[in-house]
C-alpha cells in the first residue's frame, strides 16, 4: 500500500502552509497554459504525479492561474489583456499536488494561508449561457485591474469591488477505492 497525502490547491490564488524554517516551494505559474505547466493539473485523479515534495511545516507557494486558464499565470500576468480575443481555457486548472512527506493515508492536514496575493488582473464573463443568461442580454466580458483592496474596470465605470480573493479549492486527492466509489454514484470524473 502506497502511504501518500496528497495536496492540490486551486483559483486565482498564491497560498502558502505554515512553515518552521524559511525554505519556499514553488509549485506552478509555468509555461503559457495549463497543459505546459508540470505544476498545473486540472482534476483531481489518483493517478496523477505529484508536482513537487515538501516537508511538514514548509512554506509552499501556490502560482496559480485564472479559473479557465484565459489570463494565464496569476503571478505572470504584465499588461491588461484584450477583451476581443475571447480566448477562454478549456481546463479548470489547479496548481499540485504536493506530496507532503510522511503523512498517511486518511491523515488530517492542517493548512494555514499566511497570504493571499491576487494578480494584476481578472475578468467577469457572463450571459450566453450558463448563470445569468435571463438577465444578461448577449455575452459580456469586462477586465478588472486588482490590487490588495478592490477591482476596478474602464468597462464599469465608477464601480470598485472589494478583492475577496480565496483560494477555490483546497483538497487531498481521492484514492482508487475513492474514485470507484465516486464514478459508481455517478459524481465522479475519473
Amino acid at each position: 500500500m502506497i502511504k501518500m497525502v496528497w495536496l492540490a490547491i486551486c483559483l486565482g490564488f498564491i497560498g502558502v502552509a505554515h512553515s518552521a524554517d524559511n525554505d519556499v516551494l514553488i509549485v506552478g505559474g509555468e509555461g503559457n497554459n495549463c497543459i505546459e505547466d508540470p505544476g498545473c493539473i486540472n482534476r483531481l485523479h489518483p493517478d496523477i504525479p505529484m508536482a513537487a515534495r515538501a516537508k511538514p511545516g514548509q512554506i509552499i507557494l501556490f502560482r496559480t492561474r485564472d479559473s479557465g486558464d484565459w489570463l494565464g499565470a496569476v503571478s505572470a500576468q504584465t499588461t491588461e489583456p484584450e477583451t476581443s480575443s475571447g480566448n477562454f481555457g478549456a481546463v479548470h486548472p489547479m496548481a499540485g499536488p504536493v506530496h507532503i512527506e510522511g503523512a498517511e493515508v486518511g491523515d488530517v492536514l492542517k493548512v494555514t494561508l499566511l497570504n493571499i496575493d491576487p494578480g494584476k488582473y481578472a475578468y467577469t464573463y457572463g450571459g450566453g449561457g450558463g448563470f445569468v443568461p435571463d438577465l444578461v442580454e448577449g455575452q459580456f466580458l469586462t477586465i478588472w485591474r486588482l490590487n490588495r483592496d478592490y477591482a476596478e474596470s474602464d468597462n464599469i465605470p465608477g464601480v470598485r469591488i472589494p478583492n475577496s480573493s480565496f483560494p477555490g479549492v483546497i483538497s487531498t486527492l481521492p484514492g482508487p477505492n475513492q474514485l470507484k466509489s465516486y464514478v459508481g454514484t455517478g459524481t465522479g470524473t475519473g
